[in-house]
């Protein structure tokens, strides 16, 4: 009994941790898409890379130098600054 009940965990621990594993290409896919969105200035292309519920938040240094994060209120105002026609693109370095 105590041999059938360790083959058996030994059988369904194997299944359990075997998962399909990801590439690297499908985690880089819609990080590449939302820069080369930004650089093209589609928001379409970038609202795309997002779930339905964001949160977004921009960090940047404060008179102080110390860095300060402000919580935006979605995308909607990102979306807006991405299809803002201008002469130079957003062209973002990971």
């Amino acid at each position: 009994m105590t041999k059938s009940l360790i083959v058996f965990f030994l059988f369904f621990s194997g299944q359990l941790v075997a998962q399909n594993p990801v590439s690297d290409k499908s985690i880089r896919e819609p990080i590449d898409r939302l820069f080369l969105g930004m650089a093209r200035g589609d928001s379409a292309m970038v609202h795309s890379c997002f779930a339905a519920q964001v949160t977004m938040a921009t960090i940047s240094k404060g008179k102080t130098g110390q860095p300060t994060i402000r919580h935006e209120n979605g995308i909607n105002d990102f979306l807006k600054a991405v299809g803002t026609p201008r002469t130079e693109s957003l062209n973002e370095t990971i």
